[in-house]
């Protein structure tokens, strides 16, 4: 109903693949292995490079996975093998709820955030032109965004992002998941990221 589950009853990857399967087709990742897992480990042969923060021990900001794609995976799922030692904190925000604050106080923001072919989303072969906000064709409204340097935003989003941002902080959720914790979401709702 909400977008998002959690579950602390996978013990395994083995496990964790079945729940994937049984959710519907596994949509490899760029950094994703043979079966379709990508594990999210520090990697120390990686610099801070655009693109894979999630692989460092710095801050990923909030994001939409596959962004730059044209269709990204419907859902996202993580699930914690080790905990981090400091740090990791994993951190949400929900898009319908931020559409509705906008909607209801700041409609001028809204309608920057949902022109067409407001924003590019780079990191892919080809970068995508779309909006922060997209109305599909059966009504449902979408959330794609990324803030570092492979997102580009028109003037009139640029003028936005300040109060967007503000309200994304304001209405950030956070947990740690423990040992075998994880969780599922609704790419095209949520947004997700984690602290350093």
């Amino acid at each position: 109903r909400n977008g998002m589950v959690t579950f602390d009853s996978i013990q395994s990857t083995g496990e964790l693949l079945h729940l994937c399967s049984q959710l519907g087709t596994i949509v490899k990742h760029r950094d994703a292995d043979e079966v379709g897992l990508t594990r999210i480990v520090k990697r120390c042969d990686l610099q801070p490079t655009d693109g894979y923060q999630a692989f460092t021990s710095f801050h990923l900001t909030l994001h939409t996975d596959g962004s730059s794609t044209l269709d990204p995976a419907t859902l996202v799922i993580l699930w914690c093998a080790q905990p981090a030692e400091e740090g990791g904190i994993s951190l949400f925000v929900d898009g319908k709820q931020i559409y509705q604050v906008l909607e209801r106080e700041y409609p001028h923001v809204l309608q920057a955030l949902t022109a067409p072919n407001s924003a590019l989303f780079a990191g892919s072969e080809a970068p995508l032109y779309s909006s922060v906000f997209s109305i599909l064709a059966d009504g449902t409204i979408c959330l794609r965004f990324r803030y570092d340097s492979l997102g580009y935003y028109a003037a009139p989003v640029c003028s936005a992002l300040p109060t967007f941002l503000a309200l994304l902080d304001q209405h950030t959720i956070s947990f740690t998941l423990q040992k075998h914790q994880g969780y599922i979401l609704q790419n095209g709702r949520w947004l997700h990221g984690r602290t350093a």
